[in-house]
């Protein structure tokens, strides 16, 4: 499950029951590489990179419909 409200990325992973929560006033930068830790989609995923709780910058990317819609509306949230 991923889902996007105004204050954050919402992820869980049904398998093994994981959770991540990314505020989206940690957001950094929004990609659409086509691979991510190795593994190749060949399809574009998104990308976000982030400052995670320790003040580190992270990154997680998923494959999404309408990944080109996902990131603009990231990126107008971010704008904000």
């Amino acid at each position: 499950v991923l889902v996007l409200t105004t204050e954050e990325l919402y992820f869980w992973m049904w398998l093994p029951g994981n959770e991540l929560r990314i505020p989206v006033s940690r957001i950094t930068g929004i990609d659409m590489p086509r691979s991510f830790l190795g593994k190749t989609r060949f399809r574009p995923l998104l990308k976000i990179i982030f400052k995670n709780g320790l003040g580190e910058t992270d990154s997680a990317a998923w494959l999404v419909r309408g990944v080109t819609e996902w990131k603009d509306g990231l990126e107008k949230l971010i704008a904000r």
